[in-house]
């Protein structure tokens, strides 16, 4: 199970352990061929970057590792709809008293079929 900010551990015993190997993730045994709770990857669900994340999610799929359960990215961002309505209001400021779609007909970038 993730949790943020633990070792990335699993197994019946507690003692697998996610690794970087190179650009992939790769599942070891702690205490064998040198890797130790030290080498184990560390869960960060808030990082901006999310390559690990991507990583995460894909797990299970065609290769020998367990599925990732848990909360695998949690970052604070603005929804589709706050985005979509901010867009709207920036519109209305710039033209003031038009509709959105008189707004769009007069501006510079429209195309004319024929």
């Amino acid at each position: 199970m993730l949790r943020h900010g633990e070792k990335m551990i699993f197994g019946l015993e507690n003692n697998r352990g996610l690794v970087l190997d190179g650009w992939n993730l790769k599942a070891v045994t702690i205490g064998e061929d040198g890797y130790t709770m030290d080498d184990i990857l560390v869960h960060d669900a808030s990082t901006k970057d999310n390559t690990l994340q991507v990583k995460l999610s894909l797990m299970g799929y065609d290769n020998d590792l367990p599925v990732a359960l848990g909360v695998i990215r949690s970052v604070d961002a603005p929804s589709y709809e706050t985005e979509y309505e901010n867009q709207i209001a920036d519109v209305q400021k710039k033209a003031p008293g038009k509709s959105f779609t008189d707004f769009l007909m007069s501006s510079s970038h429209i195309w004319e079929m024929k």
